[in-house]
């Protein structure tokens, strides 16, 4: 909305003649009411990004009944030492030296071993193997984090490799986080 003025009176005199002018006034609040109600309305609509986190189960307590029974030979292991040495081995076997650029065709020749060994109609049937991540307490976050990520590229590669695009097809990773005993460095001493 606008106002215009009134013309201001004329001094008398032989002054040259100007033209009038008029006094307008614009009124903002309009303006400022549409976009204060278009800024709330897009505030309110907006969906955030929600934060993405990573899911771990943990049992409520040490009963048996919350216990998995689950054979050596589906497990998996790998430790980290304190020097952030990277040690592997299924089941009861001896631990081997390896690093991190090696650990993804670990993960994916074992996982084909276990899927060709599994018991099932489905490839995800018979996928059972569970990667058992054990890192001393003085080894680097990051070391954990890069073990996890290898993990899930070897996923990836497995999924693959067997032509599963599906979503209710696909092996996704099992994993699960202890900490390094005293018995698991006289392991890693015996290994060679």
């Amino acid at each position: 909305m606008s106002e215009i003025g009134a013309a201001q009176p004329r001094p008398h005199g032989k002054r040259k003649k100007r033209k009038r002018r008029l006094g307008v006034r614009l009124d903002m609040t309009p303006m400022v009411d549409v976009a204060f109600l278009l800024l709330t309305f897009f505030m309110l609509t907006t969906a955030f990004r929600l934060p993405q986190t990573m899911e771990i189960s943990i049992p409520e307590d040490d009963k048996e009944s919350n216990q998995v029974k689950i054979a050596e030979s589906n497990i998996l292991q790998v430790r980290v030492t304190d020097d952030n040495t990277i040690y592997w081995n299924i089941g009861n076997n001896a631990p081997q030296k390896t690093d991190l650029n090696n650990l993804r065709q670990i993960f994916v020749e074992r996982s084909e071993k276990n899927i060709q060994d599994g018991k099932g109609v489905t490839i995800k049937e018979k996928y059972k193997l569970i990667m058992l991540i054990k890192i001393d307490k003085k080894a680097k976050y990051e070391h954990m984090i890069n073990i996890v990520d290898e993990l899930d590229l070897a996923m990836i590669s497995l999924n693959e490799k067997n032509k599963l695009t599906e979503s209710g097809s696909k092996l996704s990773p099992r994993f699960a986080f202890a900490p390094l005993t005293d018995r698991d460095l006289a392991e890693l001493k015996k290994s060679p």
